[in-house]
């Protein structure tokens, strides 16, 4: 921690103070002014995790009425889409309004190349996005390729294919700590400690992880699909056909497991059955989920023509000089 901020303070006085601006990008700021924390939000840089931590931590009427014991019982869809969202504000000059001397400031960062890629599979490979109008003003954005989608990402306004040191400028934010998605139990644990909130992480391990991340992803497409009537788009099998894909890509299931064709219908509760049947008898190590997810980033970026590579590079170019990531494609 100690490293990474001196870093950031290095690049803040240097030029990336002026380059950077005073306006901060993100979509929310998370706090509890009882726990005298404050979470800066990046897409796709473990938000949903804080999310549910700061919900547990701003609602608890909430919690006592709907039962909730746990920040990780928290439905994705309620936290992301309904009466769960966390306590905050969506705007830097209304945050700041709320930080005290001792509050402690923080947000999560990840390798650019990485959050990309999650960000394709998540938000454009699953219909997650298709309802917007970016790309295309067809819904059924079926056949976008990785390198498609980046061509778009490198120019697009939106926060989740911002780099983010724009989305929490750390030269206004000021953070006291920075988390990254590489390291991001051991990062979470000892900024929840600080807090002392770390008992909230007690019965939370890699097996839970996997399995409360695979449900609340089944429970989340499963819901976009009636939301937004994709039928007209793909059948539930194919839906179910998407998810499997990126679970394998994620490092939740072996690359060596086909989907499954025969089911007897492929729904939110037959699927689910069957992925966690598959996760639990033939389950992966942490090193052999982090390896497969490896070597699926790595093929990825394979395809991608040299022109992309530049972009991203100079996009994300206060990523990887004030977080210190490696520029280059992984490989």
């Amino acid at each position: 921690m100690s490293s990474r901020i001196t870093l950031m303070s290095q690049a803040c006085a240097s030029h990336w103070s002026y380059n950077l601006g005073p306006k901060l990008y993100t979509v929310s700021f998370y706090s509890d002014a009882e726990k005298n924390l404050m979470y800066c939000h990046v897409p796709k840089a473990g938000c949903t995790f804080w999310g549910r931590i700061f919900s547990f931590l701003t609602r608890p009427g909430d919690m006592s009425q709907m039962k909730i014991g746990s920040p990780f019982d928290i439905d994705r869809v309620k936290l992301h889409n309904g009466p769960l969202r966390p306590a905050g504000q969506p705007e830097w000059n209304l945050a700041k309004n709320e930080i005290r001397e001792n509050t402690v400031k923080f947000f999560f960062v990840r390798d650019p190349y990485a959050r990309l890629w999650s960000v394709y599979l998540d938000k454009y490979y699953l219909p997650d996005f298709w309802n917007r109008l970016e790309i295309s003003r067809n819904l059924c954005l079926l056949n976008i390729t990785f390198p498609e989608f980046l061509a778009f990402a490198v120019t697009s306004s939106d926060g989740h294919m911002f780099p983010a040191a724009v989305v929490c400028n750390p030269c206004e934010f000021r953070p006291q700590y920075i988390g990254k998605v590489e390291t991001f139990f051991r990062d979470s644990k000892f900024i929840l400690d600080k807090g002392r909130m770390g008992s909230l992480l007690d019965n939370y391990s890699f097996t839970n992880y996997t399995e409360l991340e695979l449900k609340s992803i089944i429970s989340n497409y499963f819901w976009y699909y009636t939301e937004f009537k994709l039928s007209q788009c793909f059948t539930e099998k194919d839906l179910c056909r998407r998810m499997w894909r990126v679970f394998q890509s994620n490092g939740h299931i072996r690359s060596t497991l086909g989907f499954p064709e025969n089911l007897p219908v492929y729904n939110e509760e037959t699927f689910l059955d069957h992925v966690l049947q598959t996760v639990r008898s033939q389950g992966m190590s942490r090193a052999e989920a982090s390896k497969q997810r490896r070597q699926y980033l790595v093929d990825a970026y394979k395809n991608v023509s040299r022109a992309h590579i530049l972009a991203i590079k100079e996009r994300f170019k206060p990523d990887f000089e004030m977080f210190d990531y490696d520029k280059h494609p992984p490989a």
